[in-house]
């Protein structure tokens, strides 16, 4: 019994201490209007991989299709799109949630 609820403690405090470190809107919008070009290439980044990741997901069929984009559709577009999203929606949600609303927003399926 102690080591089940062993295992069950070890299992769950991972995703617990994720949900606490998510980084927020404001946190994101921060790296995105900073001067220093390392801090808008972690903000490219953290946009460009979470595009990709749902674009995965949504290929692999774990994700129901939330978005689409236009046909000739270039990566620097959808960033752009979403960093004036940020910069218009600073508060503490967290950046995932903000990026998929701003996707389903200004990219809805037909």
């Amino acid at each position: 019994m102690f080591r089940i609820l062993f295992v069950c403690l070890f299992l769950i405090t991972p995703s617990l201490s994720f949900a606490a470190n998510q980084l927020s809107n404001k946190e994101l919008a921060q790296l995105c209007n900073s001067k220093d070009r390392w801090y808008g290439g972690l903000c490219n980044g953290y946009i460009t991989g979470t595009v990709e990741s749902l674009l995965e997901m949504r290929e692999q069929g774990l994700i129901a299709e939330a978005f689409c984009f236009p046909q000739k559709m270039e990566r620097g577009q959808f960033i752009d799109v979403i960093r004036q999203s940020l910069a218009k929606k600073i508060d503490i949600q967290p950046a995932f949630e903000s990026i998929v609303l701003t996707l389903r927003e200004k990219y809805p399926c037909e």
